[in-house]
């Protein structure tokens, strides 16, 4: 294979993309009208990938940008997982998590489904074990600080993963999970099944976005006299820990500012940043970033769960945690209308931060 080119996964910008691409040749048909709804929903969680072969022809692929989810064969995986780790010790920038001289104390919440106890195990044997970072492991909630560091080393991010078991359940910390008052799916892996053909699939994502929603709100509430972060994790993301809290730190090493911080998305009209969204609180436009990794400060949080914050969730039929679409983009969505309505400055990353907090995340 020749050069590879990737370029943005907007709709819009495909014909853009293609004269710009020097020497790629894209030879388009006339596509029916479900055709090119399948295209455009391929694309826009996709990238463009245009390989030249060394024979001369282009082959136009996509490529996804966004994670598919844990496998079935979970055991392969997480080989995977410890082989991420050995790579990344190697780092010379590996301990930079571990200073914590910084203000700079994150909650690491990861979604998972009750019976992930293999994916959870995993997980607590390869990156939480990497420098700066801890299980919660039943810290008291409302602790002080200096009691934060009830294990061997210090934290600047903790780790807790979040369950539903279903709308009549007791939320309650237990160790390093915790339980949340909403529908859940069994097990969070294996092949996505459609829910319309299959309505007993294990994987409930409909209850995505209330259950990251109750996340918050107990976070908000619980963690937020000590925290200065509050992030939700996919389960099969390998967070840099080592890259994402120095780049926080030169945005606001305080964590006093509202920061909402991830890799911006480049597709659903979630691709304009604050700066411009500000200028025209009537944009449709809005500003999301990928679900794998997204961080908001505990100053922002605090404005979006309190009784007053519901209205930001949107209204009536836009309410997303009784109309939910994907939960990333949905939380985005929030966040950008909390920023129309009351023109708020929000921190993000700029496009170089977010390269360098999140290598291999396409963006």
């Amino acid at each position: 294979l020749g050069s590879i080119f990737y370029a943005g996964a907007k709709m819009g910008r495909i014909l853009q993309i293609a004269s710009v691409l020097s020497g790629l040749h894209f030879h388009c048909h006339a596509l029916s009208h479900s055709e090119h709804l399948e295209l455009e929903e391929k694309v826009s969680s996709s990238r463009i990938q245009a390989i030249v072969r060394s024979d001369g022809k282009t082959e136009v692929q996509l490529s996804r940008t966004v994670s598919d989810g844990l496998p079935a064969d979970i055991d392969a995986w997480g080989k995977q997982m410890e082989l991420r780790m050995q790579q990344e010790e190697k780092e010379p920038d590996f301990m930079a998590a571990q200073d914590v001289s910084n203000s700079i104390r994150m909650v690491l919440g990861i979604p998972s489904c009750p019976g992930d106890d293999k994916v959870r195990d995993i997980i607590r044997n390869t990156w939480a074990k990497r420098p700066g970072v801890c299980l919660m492991n039943g810290i008291t909630p409302k602790a002080p600080d200096a009691d934060l560091f009830l294990v061997d080393r210090p934290c600047t991010a903790t780790i807790v993963f979040f369950v539903g078991r279903g709308e009549d359940a007791t939320p309650r910390l237990e160790g390093d999970v915790l339980t949340l008052a909403v529908p859940d799916g069994k097990i969070c892996y294996g092949q996505r099944i459609d829910k319309k053909e299959n309505p007993n699939e294990q994987r409930n994502f409909f209850s995505l976005t209330r259950k990251v929603y109750q996340f918050f709100k107990y976070s908000s509430e619980n963690f937020g006299s000590w925290a200065t972060h509050i992030a939700r994790v996919d389960e099969d993301y390998f967070p840099a820990m080592h890259k994402i809290v120095p780049e926080i730190i030169k945005l606001d090493a305080s964590g006093n500012s509202r920061m909402y911080l991830g890799r911006m998305m480049s597709s659903h009209h979630c691709w304009t940043r604050f700066e411009e969204i500000v200028k025209d609180p009537n944009t449709l436009e809005n500003f999301c970033v990928y679900g794998q990794f997204y961080a908001l400060s505990v100053k922002l949080l605090q404005d979006l769960v309190t009784p007053n914050g519901q209205q930001y969730w949107g209204l009536g039929d836009e309410n997303v945690l009784h109309h939910p679409d994907i939960e990333d983009r949905d939380v985005g969505r929030t966040i950008s209308r909390f920023v129309k309505q009351e023109k708020a400055r929000i921190l993000t990353f700029s496009p170089e931060q977010e390269k360098t907090a999140f290598p291999g995340m396409i963006g």
